[in-house]
């Protein structure tokens, strides 16, 4: 890191200081009607209350990987400021994957994500249409000048030609998170990875994983835990993204619409994730997602991620 970063990021951090001071103050106010008194929030903001709690995590991680050994990574997702990635559930087809790219390159967006292969919960249910998607969604995606994020499900995969030409980042999904052996071939596969969180693993285990991937690229995506309420398909887990991206020295993104599954809550979910300092967030997005092959619930139309660009642009 440069000097020059690193007085920008105490420019970012001055700037949220001054922000939480000003919202402290009003909270406290309309709470309790006594003043602002910003000897007390520094005590409550100091190494005091923070180094147990940093000295506990760093106990746990420290365990079997140590944060010394883990190096500080290459993001797979790159550009200036918070990032967004959007695309379909499921590439349908080879007009649906045109569409889809051509409409999302009018709102800039760099990044494609497309299911190519499904893992489902059934096998009897429709599982993607593999190595054919994979062409459909490379071919679109490099017409427009943008890079396809696809999951890879089998390290076998990677030997396959159009896996090896169209696909520039590698996506090991929540069912993967934790399969060692795809990590491993992923990090010989060479590509940047994409890495999201298993829905059952801790903050510990989410870096764990990511060692497994040596020094290629990578961002870490929080995609929700198994929670408790039928309301929502996940629990989005924003303390510990934040968490793993400072412990972790990686860039950490979300993903609302498999935390959520309902698609009115992507764009305030993403909201949060920048006002957070996360690094960005991929979404579903879909031409007409009434007629979305899978995960119709919780996927936006395009014209909806120019929607959101604009109101990222305004935080």
């Amino acid at each position: 890191m440069s000097r020059e970063q690193l007085n920008e990021l105490t420019e970012e951090i001055d700037d949220l200081i001054a922000t939480r001071d000003v919202l402290a103050a009003k909270v406290i106010r309309e709470k309790t009607g006594a003043p602002y008194d910003p000897h007390r929030e520094a005590e409550l903001g100091s190494e005091d209350v923070w180094l147990p709690i940093l000295r506990r995590v760093r106990t746990l991680v420290g365990a079997d990987v140590g944060l010394g050994r883990l190096p500080i990574r290459e993001p797979a997702i790159r550009g200036h400021g918070f990032q967004l990635i959007a695309g379909p559930c499921s590439v349908e087809s080879e007009e649906h994957a045109r569409v889809t790219c051509a409409g999302l390159s009018e709102y800039g967006i760099l990044y494609v994500r497309g299911g190519c292969w499904k893992p489902r919960t059934f096998a009897s249910s429709w599982r993607g249409h593999g190595f054919d998607a994979v062409t459909w969604l490379g071919e679109a995606a490099h017409e427009n000048q943008q890079r396809t994020v696809v999951e890879i499900l089998d390290p076998r995969h990677f030997d396959d030609p159009g896996v090896q030409t169209f696909v520039d980042v590698v996506q090991i999904g929540a069912r993967n998170g934790q399969n060692y052996a795809l990590l491993e071939a992923a990090r010989e596969f060479g590509r940047p990875v994409l890495l999201k969180r298993a829905p059952g693993a801790t903050v510990e285990e989410w870096l764990g994983a990511s060692d497994y991937l040596g020094d290629v690229p990578v961002t870490l995506c929080e995609r929700g835990v198994v929670g408790f309420d039928p309301c929502l398909r996940n629990q989005l887990d924003l303390p510990g993204a934040i968490l793993a991206r400072a412990l972790g020295s990686v860039s950490v993104i979300v993903d609302p619409s498999h935390a959520t599954g309902i698609s009115a809550l992507v764009l305030p979910l993403t909201l949060a994730a920048k006002a957070a300092g996360l690094d960005g967030a991929m979404v579903e997005a879909h031409p007409c997602p009434v007629e979305a092959l899978t995960d119709a619930e919780q996927t936006v139309t395009l014209d909806y991620v120019g929607v959101m660009l604009r109101h990222l642009a305004d935080l």
